[in-house]
C-alpha cells in the first residue's frame, strides 16, 4: 500500500523470542485495566510473563503479527495451558513450543490439541461458542481461515510431512554453519543472563550449538534419542518461510536466576545443586516458564482476553485508527498484508461494529523491534494515534539491530531528524530521553558488542545492540488531551523538508559516496529502502492535525524546496507519486487535481469495441493501474536458489514511450503485490468497472512488475534485466494485461490514513473558562531543531482581567522542567510545555490591557548538562482522579511497576558470589559521570545538579555494597546486624538524620534485568521526632550500629524528589491512596513529594505501617516505628544511552578483558590496531586502500583505527 513493495520470495520465521520477556503493564497505575496493542507479538512470552508479574489485573490483549504460523502456535499453547487441569503437560508444553525434534508422547499431545483447536475453527461464529471463545478472539475472518490452515498443517505432519519437515530443518542447519564458519563466541545469551551477565561463561554458547545440532535442550543421550519427531511448530506448509538460523529456546528468559545465588524461597529456579552448569540454565529457564505457565491457568481465563490479527502492522494500525475515527467504519481500504496480498483488511463485525467491545486505543502499546524494519516514521505515524490519551499511557519500541555508532544517532535516523523535534511532531515524548533515567542498565551490550566484533568480519551485515524506549504523551495543560502546537509555516516547511530528504538516503548519491568506504554497512541498508513519498504523505496527515499552521503556504513551501532538490539523484521521478498523495489524503492538490474537474474529457460515448480513456465519463483525478504480468517475466527471481536472491524492492514505472531519453518518466514506489486470477466486472473506462482477484497462496511458486535500483539490486540483476532493471514492460493500451479502475483491485473505496481522532485534542474553543493556553514552536533555521517555545496564557475571567488591568502582582514558579505556576491575583494557573526548557531562560511579557501572560524559554539542548531533581524519577498526577473512588491515582513517569512478590530474594550468605553485583552497580555511573567522579578538577567544574546526580548514584552504590556484603565487616552468616542505613546532613540541625533506610532483602528485577532492595523506609519528622527519642529508638539504633551516608542539602531534596516513586512502585495488591491524600495541595491538584523542606512529610501517609505478612526487616523497636515506615523498591539509577555515552566504547572494554592496547602495533610487521601479524583469517595483512602504508589485521581493526589514522592517512595520500 503506502509502503515500498518487496519481491519478498522468502522470509525468515522466527517461532520463539530473542530477547527477555518484558513487563508489559509496568507503566500503569494498579488500579487501571490494561488494554494493550503488540504490534510484531511474536511468541507467548511478554504475555505470560505480563500475567505472572501482574496476577491480579484484567487485560484484553490485541496481538498483531505478520506470520499466521506465530499466532497458530501461541493460541495451541495458551489453550493447552488452561486445559492443563492436573500439571501433567507442563513438560510436554516446554519440549512443544521449545524444541524443533520432540518425542512421541507431546508430538500425539500436539496432534490432539491441533485437531481439537482445527474442529473449533469451522466459522467465526463456531469459535466464538466453542470451549476457548472467551479467551481468545480473532479480529478478522482471514486470520482465522490462515491460522486455521497452520493448524491442520500440524495435523498433516503426523506422517507424511515428517521426512520433508526433517530435511528442511538439515538445510537451515547447513545454512548456519555457512554464515557463522567458525566465528567463535554466540554472545547474545549474556543480554538474557543480565545484571550477571559476566559471570556467564562458555555454557550459553554450549547450549547454543548443543541445541542446533540436537534440536532439543536435553543433555541426557537417553532422553534425548526418544526426540525423533520433528516438530511442525518449528516449520511452514510452504518452501518461502525459512527457520531463522541464530533462534534459541532460552534467550526469552531471565537467566540470572541460574547465576545468582538465590535464597532458600526463590531456589525452585536453580534446580539441584548437583547439576552442571549447563543443565543449571536449562533448569531455570525451564521453572521460570513453569512458574509463567501456572499463573496463566490460574488466571488466564478470568483475567485475560486474547484478540489476535495475522497481517502487516502498519495496515492493522490505520484500520484501527479509522474504526476509532468513525465509530463504526470497519475497513479503511488496506490490504492485510503489504508484500504478497490482494485481501482486503475487514475488522469483523461483532467486535468492531457500532456496537463492538474490542478496544480501538490503547494504554500500552509494544511494537517489539518492528522500528528496525518498517521504518520510524511508518511505524510511530501509524502507532501514535492509538495511544490514548491517559497520563500513564505508554508506547515502546525496541531497536535491535545497530547501523550506526550510537544509539541518540541511530534514533535520529529512524525518525528522520533530531529525536526530540520530530518526537514533538508525532505526539510522543521520549521518557528515558528526557530524564536522561532509566532502570535497565545496558553495561552487558558492550560486551555482548565487544564479542561480536571480535567475530569474523564478513559474516556479521549487522552489529546487535538492544535499547528499549518508552513514550507517552506529552505533558498536558488540558486534563487528557494533547494541545495542537502552533508554529510559523515557513519554518514548519523547512523542518518538513529535511524530515523528507532524511527519509530517502539512498537517494542521495554523494552522500552514499562518501560513507560506503568507512561504513559499507549504510550502503546495504540503503539498498531496502523503508519509506515511499506515500509514507511521507501519511506521516503530513499526522502532522496537519498536530500542529496549526497555515498550512496551504507551508505545503507550497515544501514544494518549492522539493522540487528544486537536487541531492536526491531520482528524486523528481518520484514528484508524480508524491503530488498523487497528497491529493489522495487530502493534504494539497496541485493545479493538475484542482483543474481536473473543469477538463474536457469524458464526453459522449465510446465506439463500440473500442474502449478508450477519452470517453471515461466523471473520470476520478487519480486511478488505480494493475499490471498483469506473466509467470515467465519472473522466473529470473524463481528459478534460482530463493536464499540467493534474498528480498528485493520493486517499483512501477510510467513512461513516455515516443523518447526513451527525453520524454517524462515516473516512478511509483507504493505498488501492491499480489498473486492469483483476475477477473472484471463492469464496463472498463468508466467508474463501474471493478477488478477482482482471487488469491493464488502459493505465491511466487503457484501456476496461476519494475525493480528499484539500489546498490543490492543493481549489481546482481543488471546483466539480466538490463540497466533499467525492467521485470516487464507493456504499453497502457495492452487491455490484456494492463487494466485502469476507479479503485484498487478488491477494494470498494480509497484508502484512508486517519491519524489522530478530533477527540485526542482540546478543543480549539473550549467551553467558558478562566483562561486559554497556547503553545507555539520556533525552529533554529540552521539545524531544523527546536530552539524556542512560548506559551501564552490569555485571561478570560472578567476578574482575572480586572486584576491584571489593576496591576495585580503576576508571579511566575517552575515545579519542573516542564511546568510553572503563573498567580495571577494569588490564583495559581499552571502552564506545561509540551517538552523540558530550561527555566533560568524564560522571559515573561505581562499584556494587562490586552489580559494575556507570555512565556517564552529555550528548549533544553543536552539533558545531561541539565539534569532535573524533579524529573529523574517523578511522580505525576493527571488532572482527575479515579473515577471510581475519587481517590488520587499517581502516575510512575518514569519509574515502573514492580511486583516484588514474584521477584527472586538473592542469598547474601557468601558475598563472593556476588562478584557482578559491582559491576552492574557501578554502570549506573555514564562515561562522563565516571570521568567527573574520579577527577576532583572535573567535580569542582561540574555544575551543582551534575554534581547532586553523581552523589546521588554514589549514594545507592554504598547502600547496595554495604547491604550485600561486599563492602562491610558485618557477619554474613547471621540474620541479626543487618545494617541500618541513615542519610546524614550534619548540617540540618535536629533532623540531621533525615532519612532511615531497614533493608530486607536484595532481589532480582527480572523485567527490567537489574536488582532492587525491597526494603522500610523512615522519613524523620519534626512530628515524628519526639516519640523516636522517647521511645528509646533512636538509642537503640545507635547501639546497633549502622551505615550514616552523608549528604548535603542538594542531594537530600534528591532524595526526597526520587523516594516517593520508590514507594509508589510497589504498593500494587497492598494499598490505595486515600481521598484525602497528603498529596492534595488543592482542588483536583496534587503534587509528590509532599515537601522537601527539612522536618517536612515527604511521602503520603496512606501505605505507612502497611507490610504483607511475614515481611521481616531487621530494626529494633520495629512495632514502635512501623506505623510510621512505608515499604519501598530502591534500583540502581542508569543514563540512558539517548543522551550519552553510558559505558566506555567497546575499544576501551577490550582493555579490560585482556586486550592488545590500541596502536600497539607498528602497521608493518604487524597490525597497526592489534600487532597481529597475521589476518584473522590467517592471511596477509591488508594494506590501508587510501595510503597503502600501513597494515591491519581486517576492516575491524581499521574502523578502530582510523579516528588516529585518519590524518596521517590523509597527508601521505596528498
Amino acid at each position: 500500500m503506502l509502503t515500498p513493495g518487496y519481491a519478498n520470495l522468502w522470509v525468515h520465521f522466527y517461532p520463539i523470542g530473542n530477547t527477555p520477556a518484558v513487563s508489559l503493564t509496568q507503566g500503569l497505575p494498579p488500579e487501571k485495566d490494561a488494554n494493550i496493542l503488540l504490534l510484531g507479538c511474536g511468541d507467548i512470552r511478554n504475555i505470560l510473563f505480563t500475567v505472572h508479574s501482574d496476577k491480579s489485573r484484567r487485560m484484553d490483549v490485541t496481538c498483531c503479527d505478520i506470520e499466521p504460523a506465530i499466532i497458530a502456535r501461541n493460541i495451541l499453547l495458551v489453550t493447552l495451558i488452561v486445559d492443563d487441569s492436573n500439571d501433567h503437560g507442563n513438560n510436554d508444553n516446554w519440549d512443544m513450543y521449545y524444541h524443533v525434534f520432540i518425542d512421541k508422547t507431546c508430538h500425539d499431545r500436539l496432534q490432539k490439541q491441533a485437531m481439537k483447536l482445527h474442529g473449533l475453527a469451522a466459522s467465526l461464529e463456531a469459535w466464538r461458542e466453542g470451549d476457548y471463545g472467551n479467551l481468545v478472539a480473532f479480529c478478522d475472518s482471514g486470520t482465522l481461515t490462515r491460522v486455521a490452515e497452520f493448524w491442520a498443517f500440524y495435523i498433516s505432519a503426523a506422517t507424511e510431512r515428517q521426512s520433508w519437515m526433517k530435511k528442511t530443518f538439515r538445510s537451515v542447519i547447513e545454512t548456519r554453519k555457512q554464515k557463522r564458519r567458525d566465528t567463535g563466541l554466540t554472545a547474545t545469551g549474556v543480554r538474557s543472563a543480565t545484571p550477571s551477565g559476566m559471570l556467564a561463561g562458555l555454557e550459553l554458547n554450549e547450549l547454543h550449538e548443543h541445541f542446533w545440532k540436537h534440536g532439543t535442550m536435553y543433555m541426557d543421550h537417553v532422553v534425548r534419542s526418544q526426540a525423533t519427531y520433528a516438530n511442525p511448530l518449528f516449520a511452514s506448509p510452504g518452501s518461502t518461510v525459512k527457520l531463522h538460523y541464530a533462534i534459541d529456546p532460552l534467550l526469552g528468559f531471565h537467566l540470572s536466576t541460574a547465576y545468582v545465588p538465590l535464597a532458600h524461597a526463590s531456589q525452585q529456579s536453580q534446580g539441584s545443586p548437583r547439576v552442571s552448569k549447563t543443565e543449571g540454565v536449562v533448569a531455570a529457564a525451564r521453572a521460570e516458564f513453569l512458574a509463567w505457565s501456572n499463573t496463566f491457568k490460574a488466571r488466564g481465563r478470568e483475567n485475560v482476553r486474547l484478540r489476535f490479527f495475522a497481517g502487516d502492522a502498519i495496515s492493522f494500525c490505520h484500520t484501527l485508527q479509522h474504526r476509532h475515527v468513525t465509530g463504526s467504519e470497519r475497513s479503511a481500504h488496506w490490504y492485510r498484508s503489504r508484500h504478497t496480498t490482494l485481501e482486503p483488511l475487514v475488522l469483523i463485525e461483532d467486535d468492531y461494529g457500532t456496537d463492538g467491545s474490542a478496544p480501538v486505543s490503547f494504554n500500552v502499546i509494544d511494537t517489539s523491534n518492528l522500528i528496525d524494519h518498517v521504518g520510524g516514521l511508518n511505524l510511530l505515524a501509524a502507532a501514535s494515534p492509538l495511544l490514548d490519551g491517559h497520563a500513564s499511557s505508554s508506547l515502546y519500541t525496541e531497536t535491535l539491530v545497530q547501523r550506526t555508532h550510537s544509539q541518540q544517532e541511530q534514533l535520529d535516523q529512524l525518525l528522520g531528524g533530531h529525536l526530540p523535534t520530530s518526537s514533538l511532531l508525532l505526539g510522543l515524548f521520549p521518557v528515558e530521553y528526557w530524564t536522561n533515567t532509566c532502570h535497565s542498565s545496558i553495561g552487558d551490550e558492550q560486551l555482548i558488542r565487544f564479542i561480536l566484533s571480535q567475530q569474523e568480519e564478513t559474516t556479521i551485515s549487522m552489529k546487535q545492540s538492544y535499547s528499549r524506549v518508552t513514550w507517552k504523551r506529552p505533558p498536558y495543560n488540558s486534563a487528557s488531551q494533547m494541545e495542537r502546537l502552533h508554529m510559523d509555516e515557513e519554518e514548519l516547511a523547512f523542518l518538513l523538508y529535511r524530515v523528507y530528504v532524511e527519509m530517502f538516503p539512498g537517494e542521495n548519491m554523494e552522500r552514499m559516496l562518501s560513507i560506503a568506504s568507512i561504513n559499507p554497512e549504510s550502503t546495504l541498508h540503503a539498498s531496502f529502502p523503508t519509506y515511499t513519498r506515500a509514507n511521507f504523505v501519511s506521516f503530513l496527515v499526522l502532522v496537519k492535525k498536530r500542529i496549526v499552521a497555515c498550512w496551504d503556504r507551508a505545503i507550497d513551501i515544501l514544494l518549492a524546496r522539493i522540487e528544486c532538490n537536487r541531492t536526491l539523484l531520482t528524486g523528481r521521478h518520484y514528484m508524480q507519486e508524491l503530488y498523487l498523495y497528497m491529493h489522495l489524503l487530502d493534504i494539497h492538490s496541485v493545479d493538475t487535481f484542482r483543474s481536473f474537474a473543469t477538463r474536457d474529457i469524458g464526453i459522449g460515448t465510446a465506439p463500440k469495441g473500442v474502449p478508450s480513456a477519452a470517453y471515461w465519463q466523471n473520470m476520478p483525478p487519480s486511478v488505480c493501474i494493475t499490471l498483469k504480468v506473466p509467470r515467465s517475466a519472473l522466473r529470473v527471481f524463481t528459478e534460482p536458489d530463493p536464499s540467493t536472491v534474498g528480498n528485493l524492492p520493486v517499483h512501477g514505472v510510467v513512461r513516455d514511450s515516443s523518447d526513451r531519453f527525453m520524454g517524462w518518466e515516473h516512478y511509483f514506489a507504493a505498488v501492491q503485490l499480489g498473486f492469483g486470477s483476475l477477473s472484471t466486472e463492469g464496463v472498463p473506462f468508466s467508474n463501474t468497472f471493478e477488478l477482482s482477484i482471487t488469491e493464488d497462496h502459493k505465491g511466487w511458486h503457484g501456476n496461476c512488475f519494475c525493480m528499484q535500483n539500489t546498490p543490492v539490486t543493481a549489481g546482481r540483476f543488471t546483466r539480466q534485466l538490463g540497466l533499467d532493471l525492467s521485470i516487464f514492460k507493456t504499453k497502457l493500451g495492452d487491455t490484456d494485461n494492463v487494466y485502469i479502475s476507479k479503485n484498487l483491485p478488491n477494494q470498494t473505496g480509497t484508502i484512508t490514513v486517519p491519524a489522530f481522532a478530533e477527540d485526542a485534542f482540546a478543543s480549539l474553543t473550549p467551553e467558558p473558562v478562566e483562561f486559554k493556553i497556547t503553545v507555539t514552536v520556533m525552529i533554529n533555521p540552521n539545524t531544523a531543531r527546536i530552539a524556542l517555545m512560548t506559551a501564552r496564557l490569555d485571561v478570560i475571567s472578567r476578574i482575572l482581567r480586572s486584576a491584571l488591568l489593576g496591576s495585580c502582582p503576576v508571579q511566575i514558579t517552575p515545579t519542573s522542567p516542564c511546568a510553572f505556576i503563573v498567580t495571577v491575583n494569588e490564583t495559581p494557573i499552571t502552564v506545561t510545555f509540551p517538552v523540558p526548557v530550561i527555566a533560568e531562560s524564560v522571559r515573561t511579557r505581562i499584556a494587562r490591557t490586552s489580559a494575556y501572560i507570555e512565556l517564552t524559554a529555550l528548549i533544553i539542548p543536552d539533558p545531561a548538562v541539565y539534569p532535573s531533581a524533579t524529573f529523574t524519577s517523578p511522580l505525576l498526577f493527571p488532572n482527575f482522579p479515579n473515577s471510581t473512588t475519587n481517590n488520587p491515582v499517581p502516575i510512575l513517569w518514569n519509574n515502573p511497576q514492580t511486583s516484588l512478590s514474584t521477584a527472586p530474594i538473592i542469598s547474601l550468605s557468601n558475598p563472593s558470589a556476588l562478584t557482578f553485583l559491582p559491576v552492574h552497580t557501578g554502570q549506573m555511573f555514564s562515561a562522563r559521570e565516571a570521568r567527573v567522579r574520579s577527577n576532583p578538577f572535573l567535580l569542582a567544574a561540574a555544575t551543582q545538579p551534575e554534581r547532586t546526580r553523581i552523589g546521588l548514584k554514589e549514594s545507592l552504590y554504598v547502600l547496595f555494597m554495604q547491604f550485600s556484603g561486599l563492602d562491610s565487616k558485618r557477619n554474613p552468616t547471621s540474620r541479626r546486624n543487618e545494617p541500618i542505613f541513615a542519610l546524614y546532613n550534619p548540617i540540618a540541625g535536629a533532623c540531621a538524620v533525615s532519612m532511615f533506610i531497614f533493608p530486607s532483602t536484595l532481589r532480582l528485577d527480572l523485567a527490567r534485568r537489574t536488582v532492587l532492595l525491597d526494603c522500610a523506609v523512615l522519613p524523620v519528622t519534626y512530628g515524628i521526632l519526639p516519640t523516636l527519642e522517647r521511645s528509646g529508638f533512636l538509642a537503640a539504633v545507635g547501639d546497633q550500629g549502622g551505615v550514616h551516608i552523608k549528604v548535603d542539602g542538594d542531594e537530600l531534596r534528591l532524595w526526597k524528589e526520587v523516594l516517593p516513586a520508590w514507594v509508589e512502585r510497589c504498593r500494587a495488591g497492598e494499598w490505595a491512596h486515600r481521598e484525602r491524600c497528603e498529596y492534595r495541595v488543592g482542588p483536583g491538584r496534587y503534587r509528590a513529594p509532599v515537601s522537601v523542606e527539612a522536618g517536612q512529610e515527604v511521602v503520603c501517609g496512606c501505605g505507612k505501617g502497611v507490610f504483607p505478612v511475614g515481611w521481616e526487616v531487621d530494626v529494633p523497636m520495629w512495632e514502635v516505628v512501623k506505623r510510621y515506615c512505608v515499604r519501598a523498591a530502591i534500583s540502581p539509577l542508569f543514563a540512558n544511552a539517548l543522551v550519552e555515552d553510558v559505558m566506555a566504547d567497546v575499544e576501551t572494554l577490550g582493555l579490560t578483558l585482556g586486550r592488545e592496547k590500541e596502536g600497539k602495533g607498528d602497521g608493518v610487521t604487524g597490525c597497526r590496531n592489534c600487532a597481529r601479524e597475521k589476518s584473522r583469517e590467517g592471511g596477509e595483512l591488508k594494506a590501508c586502500g587510501k595510503c597503502q602504508k600501513v597494515r591491519y589485521c581486517g576492516r575491524t581493526c581499521q574502523r578502530a583505527d582510523w579516528k588516529r589514522h585518519k590524518k596521517d592517512c590523509i597527508a601521505k595520500g596528498s
